[in-house]
């Protein structure tokens, strides 16, 4: 039974997988040239500080919190083209449900790819955001899982210097580490968690890379005008519905089981 699930939960990861890489070869997102372009003009000139495309504001000081993604994506492009670039995207977001799911309980495995996979795919695109969401599935398994913690906590800096140069979703990411280990309390802990807060100054803009993410996420004209920055109730799903209807009833039924800070997290 357990090889049965299993056999079932990679082929639903493939066609995941196959589903992500289809409606990245349908449906171009609206930033890809504006990324891709970005990329060449920094393989070119170097990190702006300056907005290049600002025509009216050509001045404008600017942070670009994804310079090491638009030049990798203006790399892979050269190389690849739109499909190779498509392929990488999709195995970021496939990955990032394998991670999630890595040896749980397999009575849930094909439920948790099936919500994961339907949830993930109507914001899905060859976009920065799903490196995030990689990250940020990387570093919820390292933070909430013991095992994994012991193992990689002495590596949650480094991918921390990472991800503060790939996207501006590492903020998300420092959230998980530090409520994640408030029942940690030990000094070499506390480090770890200063530490990967410490080394996202390391970044071509310094401070400016957080006064950057926080515009972002408190101006009300971005978060209600811009479709992919909509909070989640502005643009529910059936999916969505569906997985909040089954997690709620799912915490409910083993509301013991959980940490605190799961909860709080949740």
């Amino acid at each position: 039974m357990i090889l049965k699930k299993k056999s079932l939960a990679i082929v639903l990861l493939s066609l995941s997988l196959l589903a992500y890489f289809l409606k990245a070869k349908i449906f171009l997102d609206p930033d890809f040239g504006w990324s891709v372009r970005f990329g060449e003009i920094i393989l070119k000139s170097g990190i702006p500080s300056k907005d290049p495309f600002s025509y009216t504001m050509p001045n404008y000081r600017y942070a670009d919190h994804e310079w090491l993604t638009h030049l990798g994506m203006a790399k892979a492009y050269s190389l690849f083209g739109y499909s190779g670039l498509a392929l990488i995207f999709s195995l970021f977001a496939t990955l990032a449900i394998l991670i999630i799911i890595w040896r749980v309980d397999p009575r849930f495995t094909v439920l948790q790819i099936l919500f994961a996979s339907a949830t993930l795919f109507s914001f899905f695109g060859v976009r920065s955001q799903v490196i995030s969401w990689l990250l940020f599935a990387l570093v919820s398994r390292i933070t909430l899982d013991q095992a994994w913690w012991k193992r990689f906590r002495y590596f949650m800096p480094f991918l921390f210097l990472l991800w503060a140069n790939l996207h501006g979703g590492f903020m998300t990411g420092l959230i998980v580490l530090i409520v994640g280990n408030f029942s940690r309390q030990s000094f070499k802990n506390i480090l770890i968690v200063l530490a990967s807060i410490l080394i996202t100054l390391f970044n071509p803009y310094g401070l400016r890379l957080w006064r950057e993410v926080w515009i972002s996420l408190t101006d009300l004209a971005i978060r209600f005008y811009i479709i992919e920055w909509r909070p989640i109730i502005f643009g529910v799903t059936s999916a969505v519905l569906i997985f909040l209807a089954f997690s709620l009833a799912f915490i409910i039924r083993y509301w013991k089981k959980y940490k605190k800070y799961e909860i709080v997290l949740y």
